[in-house]
């Protein structure tokens, strides 16, 4: 895959896409979307 990336800090917005990458891995546990969120703002 061509293209440019920017690495940042995660958003609360970014809660959901973070969410269904978990779930959509299949090796890892998705938990709750709101758990990615407060991940989000408390780590980000």
């Amino acid at each position: 895959m061509k293209g440019s990336y920017r690495m940042r800090h995660p958003e609360m917005k970014d809660g959901a896409s973070m969410h269904y990458l978990m779930a959509v891995s299949g090796a890892l546990e998705a938990n709750a979307p709101y758990k990615y969120m407060m991940l989000a703002h408390y780590y980000g």
